[in-house]
């Protein structure tokens, strides 16, 4: 199991109603998802004040056979329409509105 902490901050409220997605890619192909609000769902980014500093803990359950290409995906999405949020400065790539953590064939995140 893996266990993946993200920091997130606002500087504006949130308006809409975005949710975080987390997917588990073994050599790009979706495994897993660990998808919903922060605080094991308990503190919903609508609720989030400007100047918030979050941190989240997601437990990511690993495949038993893998093909030794783990990545993660993560990312936010409108529940409303499920479209992603943009994202628009990143250290690592960004695919499909995903940040992408670990590569396929690297090490993991």
């Amino acid at each position: 199991m893996w266990l993946l902490r993200t920091l997130w901050q606002i500087d504006e409220p949130a308006t809409g109603d975005a949710t975080q997605f987390v997917h588990l890619l073994d050599g790009g192909v979706l495994v897993t998802t660990v998808d919903g609000d922060a605080g094991d769902g308990l503190y919903p980014m609508r609720a989030w004040r400007a100047g918030d500093v979050v941190i989240d803990e997601r437990r990511i359950q690993l495949p038993v056979s893998s093909r030794s290409q783990l990545s993660v995906a993560i990312g936010l999405y409108d529940r409303q329409n499920g479209a992603r949020l943009k994202i628009v400065a990143a250290n690592s790539p960004v695919v499909d509105g995903a940040l992408q953590l670990g590569a396929p064939g690297g090490p993991g995140p």
